[in-house]
């Protein structure tokens, strides 16, 4: 064990990268001793870390000014904050197969809490294959610029604010294949650049209130089949700021009733929404939408500006786990519980919309809605295991 804080300061260089790797299971431990950090990594490039256990600091591994930097299989535990690289230039950062635990705890009880597992900025970063619990936001794009960064099969699950942040995203951001349960607001777009930012293929269970927060004016985002499945209303946006140029389509969207299916209180300026399912209910009125309300699902079909061909599915026979919604978002439930794999007899089969280079392959006579193709398996969602 490395008692305090442990400063590396050697680059390497793409030919030959720097390599700290511990002994294989996490049996290599830098211990914070309670301090500001654990490790300081800054202004490094090419480095590779490996299978070493970061505690008891508030800030568990900084690496500011830092690019090429690997991680992988590290443990982080008993810190406010796991990895942080939010000072430019940053760029190229590789974070896979590791775990991170933090001291939130659900349901939430302290509002917003300043507690991160991955947060970054700059371009090029892969976050995948994650196991993230306990934190406010699992994993963030850190202010602008945040370019080119893919975040996916990570699993995450009690976060008191957002599970994943691709707020102040610019070009070509990518969010997709992860597994959400017990977080606050499950995904954020708050705000957006320009993008394209592309949410897809994610599952959400239990999301304490929005399933996609769209604040601060976000602008050029896609997304594209996504499951999601909750207390109360299925889907909800709660801001004075507009939305500009969405595209939503094939998505699950279940709840467990309210005054709507769908609640817009931003005005939705160049938003395209069709072919997404809505279950759950009763709702007083089916639809809010730029302030028009629809009280029936037939009417919001044949008379909004969207959604022409949505679909009301069952809630009670969609998922052939026979998972429903929660009652009570202060319930925690294991992530296991969150297989939201279709029922075939399910409305949601075979009634969304053909994307090319999206749901390419799929079976029947049309995609389904959601995130899993009927038939298809579970994604493996958080650290693999280690090659032999």
């Amino acid at each position: 064990m490395y008692a305090g804080e442990a400063t590396f300061r050697k680059s390497g260089t793409e030919a030959r990268p720097v390599v700290w790797r511990g002994v294989s299971g996490g049996g290599s431990v830098i211990d914070g001793g309670g301090g500001s950090r654990a490790v300081t990594a800054g202004n490094l490039r090419h480095v590779i870390f490996e299978d070493l256990t970061v505690r008891n600091a508030n800030w568990g591994f900084v690496a500011h000014q830092s690019s090429y930097l690997t991680l992988r299989r590290c443990t982080f535990t008993r810190v406010l904050s796991g990895f942080t690289s939010t000072q430019p230039p940053s760029m190229h950062h590789v974070i896979v197969d590791c775990v991170f635990e933090g001291p939130s705890t659900w349901p939430r009880t302290k509002g917003i809490e300043d507690t991160e597992a991955v947060q970054v900025i700059g371009e090029g970063h892969v976050v995948a294959y994650n196991r993230i619990r306990g934190f406010g936001d699992a994993i963030s794009i850190f202010r602008a610029p945040g370019h080119a960064c893919d975040f996916y099969n990570n699993e995450i699950s009690e976060c008191t604010d957002d599970g994943i942040e691709m707020d102040y995203g610019g070009v070509n951001t990518r969010c997709f294949r992860n597994r959400l349960t017990n977080c606050f607001q499950a995904l954020s777009v708050q705000p957006l650049y320009g993008g394209p930012c592309y949410l897809y293929r994610n599952v959400m269970y239990n999301v304490g209130l929005e399933v996609l927060k769209m604040h601060n004016e976000p602008s050029g985002f896609l997304f594209l089949h996504n499951t999601s499945v909750k207390a109360g209303m299925p889907v909800i946006l709660y801001s004075g700021a507009a939305t500009r140029n969405s595209l939503f389509r094939n998505n699950l969207f279940v709840g467990s009733g309210g005054n709507y299916a769908l609640e817009t209180t931003s005005r939705m300026i160049d938003c395209d929404w069709d072919y997404n399912g809505y279950g759950g209910g009763p709702w007083k009125s089916f639809a809010k939408w730029n302030g028009t309300v629809y009280p029936t699902f037939e009417g919001f079909r044949k008379n909004a500006p969207i959604e022409k061909h949505a679909v009301l599915v069952d809630a009670t026979r969609v998922f052939a786990s026979g998972v429903l919604p929660p009652t009570d978002v202060r319930t925690q439930f294991k992530p296991d519980v969150n297989d939201l794999r279709l029922n075939a007899g399910s409305d949601a089969v075979d009634t969304g919309q053909v994307l090319p280079n999206i749901n390419d392959g799929f079976k029947g006579k049309a995609p389904d809605l959601g995130a899993y193709e009927l038939g298809d398996p579970l994604p493996h969602y958080g650290p693999r295991p280690a090659a032999k």
